[in-house]
């Protein structure tokens, strides 16, 4: 499960944890497959590319601040996704 961690020390931006078993990661990767494209590619310069947040920005066309609130958006919508998934196991093992 993605869940917030409590560090806001970088401007109340909070990290998501990372996952750390393999299916946890396939999970995670699930989710993000199915962010619409702006936040999935958003998440993915943001995690995966080197470089800093204002050539992140300018790579995706929009300030700096719209990076942080997509990058909350889709931690918001990968933990949403990933609650439904528990909550549909759960469902089915009932």
């Amino acid at each position: 499960r993605v869940q917030l961690a409590s560090d806001t020390s970088r401007e109340g931006y909070r990290e998501a944890r990372i996952p750390t078993l393999d299916c946890e990661a396939e999970e995670t990767d699930r989710a993000v497959m199915v962010l619409p494209s702006d936040l999935k590619r958003t998440v993915e310069l943001y995690y995966l590319h080197g470089g800093s947040l204002r050539r992140k920005a300018e790579l995706l066309c929009c300030s700096e601040s719209t990076v942080h609130a997509r990058v909350v958006r889709a931690h918001q919508a990968i933990q949403t996704w990933l609650q439904d998934l528990e909550r549909a196991r759960r469902q089915e093992r009932a």
